[in-house]
């Protein structure tokens, strides 16, 4: 995912200088591409008195699969850092315990924009599900103790 979000930087916009974080930790660009346990790490890591990443360090973050965001463990990254946040996901939540809605400050059950499936596989992005049957060993004879 890291590899595929950096490509695609250097594909349409090369000048952004896309860094993988989880490989690269001691590069330079404007664009940083990481890992919610890379950036944990980075953010927790103090050499000389210094943090690679302040709390202004960037403009815009974006969140990736962040319906995972909503628990404290990585939600503080977001809450850390000082920017504009864009969330991404195909899966939010709006359970009590765990809120993509509330993380972005949305009403319940309301996202920013959406991008339904069936507009995706007409657009030529995604392709239609097809189900399987994979029938299981214990589903066909049962479990027997």
């Amino acid at each position: 995912m890291i590899k595929q979000a950096v490509n695609a930087f250097k594909a349409h916009l090369p000048a952004s200088s896309p860094v993988n974080l989880v490989s690269e930790k001691n590069v330079e660009g404007r664009v940083h591409v990481s890992t919610y346990p890379t950036m944990m790490g980075l953010i927790d890591d103090v050499r000389d008195g210094l943090r690679k990443f302040g709390i202004g360090h960037f403009d815009l973050v974006i969140i990736d699969e962040a319906h995972r965001s909503v628990y404290q463990k990585y939600g503080a990254i977001f809450d850390y850092f000082d920017s504009l946040l864009v969330g991404l996901t195909a899966t939010p939540r709006d359970e009590i315990d765990r809120n993509t809605y509330r993380l972005f400050n949305l009403e319940p059950g309301v996202p920013t924009d959406v991008y339904e499936i069936d507009e995706a596989v007409r657009d030529g992005y995604l392709v239609p599900p097809v189900a399987i049957s994979v029938p299981l060993q214990f589903q066909r004879e049962g479990i027997r103790y």
